[in-house]
């Protein structure tokens, strides 16, 4: 310091900085790997993207060959989320693997293009697979030397003859290809090898690592199974010792056909958890048909991002982007409110046309009707107290290990009161505050250096009900006289 005159320094800021993350979906199923750069197996992959997303695990439409219905659930959820509603960030994580998850296709004719130029119109065909031959079968062509093999813009393979060669006539093709009907609940599941390699719904314990970016959401493959439903929302209650989310849920259209049996099948299957949000049927637009729970997150995702990403507002009654309701063999379903309010009332989430397109109709969680708590049933307060909580995590991380004294609370409070506050008067809160309660904090947890801060909130609940009453008034009748 100077023996004279005057100098100055920055100090740090005594009120820290609270920030709430955006929402982040995790998405594990299946996706067309032959046609991507790398083979992503059982890897976190983050995707802001189509394009991202088709660089990592390649991408086909192949609804119109398969009844409206993605084979590659990964495609549906990429499509579903940045073509339909464009909300990112989306992880995914494909689980399967080209060397187990395949058919073989005996010899064929390929369909002639050109005279030197033919394609198998075939979706997944594993190039490193492919034998091309005579028609009789009983000469086989080099690749490279008679051949080139390329994929074209819809995802068919093509055979190219090369000057020289020795292709005479039409060639025949055998091959395996990709086999997405072979992907099951286990391999949705996963695990942890003997290496401490995760799979499956393990792969959430890696974003977070990978990525700094907490997961609040979740849709798999095979959401409807008993099984891979009770381990996602075990894996969403907490995550890597910290985090907590929520899982979505399909109601599954193959067995339920018809909404009264949807309560029944809810609890047959114990869908009951707070931090589940259960959907039925399924969706069509077009010609495509998808799944509910998928476009139900994706929805409300674009509603928190233009709060600020602050979950409170209900995605009910905001658009979907569908034109009906349908089960998984197309069969349409028409719902009215009368019907939606009976799956809403028994915890599960639907659509409804009045008035303005398909729009989402329900707003609570799958523990209707059995919890009694606002901030468990509701779906926009449970998405604020999620949030809130895993921001505690990331903001205060930090804090963890400083001195216990008063300038550690002063300045905890004071930055949560602030937030408080702010929130408040943008109308996102009715209130809050976050107090250091004496009775909280008893002499022997501040000894063992817990430190108990408690927050309150009021987070708004939605206007599901907008009552008029409607009189005539006989005064008005002066107005004859007048």
């Amino acid at each position: 310091m100077l023996d004279r005159g005057i100098s100055s320094e920055e100090a740090a800021t005594t009120v820290q900085t609270v920030t709430s993350g955006s929402d982040v979906l995790l998405v594990i199923g299946s996706a067309p790997t032959v046609y991507a750069t790398e083979k992503n197996v059982n890897k976190p992959i983050l995707c802001y993207s189509k394009s991202e997303f088709t660089e990592a695990f390649g991408y086909v439409d192949d609804t119109d060959d398969n009844n409206g219905l993605f084979s590659y659930s990964l495609c549906e959820a990429a499509y579903t989320a940045f073509d339909l509603y464009g909300v990112s960030p989306v992880i995914f994580v494909n689980v399967l693997e080209e060397s187990t998850h395949k058919k073989s296709v005996a010899l064929k004719e390929l369909k002639t293009l050109d005279t030197d130029l033919w394609a198998e119109e075939v979706y997944g065909i594993i190039k490193s697979s492919v034998v091309v031959k005579n028609s009789a079968g009983d000469t086989t062509y080099e690749l490279d030397t008679d051949y080139t093999l390329a994929y074209d813009s819809d995802g068919y393979l093509q055979v190219v003859a090369v000057d020289g060669g020795a292709i005479d006539g039409t060639p025949h093709i055998e091959y395996d290809k990709l086999d997405p009907s072979a992907i099951t609940q286990d391999d949705i599941i996963g695990g942890t090898d003997t290496d401490g390699d995760n799979s499956g719904l393990e792969c959430l314990e890696d974003v977070y690592s990978k990525y700094n970016l907490v997961v609040n959401k979740l849709w798999t493959e095979f959401s409807s199974d008993s099984e891979v439903a009770a381990i996602s929302d075990t894996k969403m209650q907490l995550y890597n010792g910290n985090f907590q989310g929520i899982s979505m849920v399909d109601i599954d259209t193959d067995s339920i056909k018809k909404y009264s049996d949807v309560p029944a099948e809810r609890t047959s299957k114990n869908l009951t958890s707070d931090k589940q949000i259960l959907a039925w049927p399924m969706g069509g637009l077009g010609d495509k048909i998808m799944h509910l729970a998928l476009h139900q997150a994706c929805l409300s995702m674009t509603v928190n991002r233009d709060n600020d990403n602050f979950a409170y507002e209900s995605p009910s009654n905001k658009s979907l982007k569908l034109d009906k309701l349908c089960l998984k063999d197309g069969t349409e379903v028409t719902l009215n409110e009368t019907k939606c309010k009976y799956l809403e009332d028994n915890g599960v989430t639907t659509g409804l046309s009045f008035g303005g397109g398909l729009k989402s109709f329900g707003n609570y969680t799958a523990c209707k009707p059995d919890s009694t708590d606002v901030k468990d049933y509701f779906i926009n307060v449970k998405s604020v107290f999620i949030n809130e909580e895993n921001s505690l995590v990331l903001n205060l991380r930090d804090n963890v290990d400083d001195p216990g004294n008063l300038t550690l609370i002063k300045n905890i409070v004071n930055s949560y009161n602030l937030r408080y506050n702010s929130l408040t008067s943008q109308g996102k809160l009715l209130g809050g505050r976050i107090e250091f309660l004496e009775t909280e904090n008893s002499t022997i947890n501040l000894l063992a250096g817990k430190y108990v801060f408690h927050h309150y909130l009021g987070v708004s609940i939605p206007a599901k009900n907008i009552h008029n009453i409607v009189e005539y008034d006989v005064s008005y009748l002066e107005t004859l006289f007048q």
